[in-house]
Parts: C-alpha cells; structure tokens; sequence
C-alpha cells in the first residue's frame, strides 16, 4: 500500500466519522439553539473572542461562560487553549 493510498483511506474514515457524529449530535444541537441568543453564541464560536461577543451580544461574561460550560459537558464545543470551538 502506498503513502497516498494510507493518506486517502484516512482521509475517507475522517470524513465518515465526522458524519457520523454530526448525526449524533443534531438532535442536542438543534434543542440547544431553540433560543436566540444561543443561535447568536453557536455562530460566533470559534470566531471570535468572549469579550467581542460580548460587545456584539451585548450580554455579561457569566452567561457565554455558562453556555459554553454547558455546550462542553455536552460534546459540542472543545476548549483550545483559553477559547471555546465547536467539536465538529
């Protein structure tokens, strides 16, 4: 087997598990975003920083702090570093 047939075969397993785990995860994201204001926090994440969300929100830190504490015990966010982003 050569690299680019290794490469390519990993490459379609990571593009197979991906979806896979956005079917799984549809249903919690889809009730987790019932609420305006989580819509606006899930299209942000990963894109900006809490502080200018919070400017663009116009909300406190406590509350994109507990939503992301609550979207991380949930699998949909990961920590990188000291920002959040979506899992997948």
């Amino acid at each position: 087997m050569t690299d680019k047939q290794v490469s390519d075969g990993i490459a379609r397993i990571e593009g197979l598990l991906s979806t896979l785990v956005k079917l799984q995860m549809a249903p919690i994201l889809e009730k987790e975003l019932q609420d305006d204001f989580c819509r606006k926090l899930w299209t942000h994440t990963g894109k900006a920083t809490a502080r200018e969300i919070q400017k663009k929100l116009k909300c406190g830190a406590n509350k994109i702090s507990e939503t992301w504490t609550r979207w991380r015990e949930l699998g949909l966010v990961v920590k990188d570093g000291k920002a959040y982003r979506k899992a997948v």
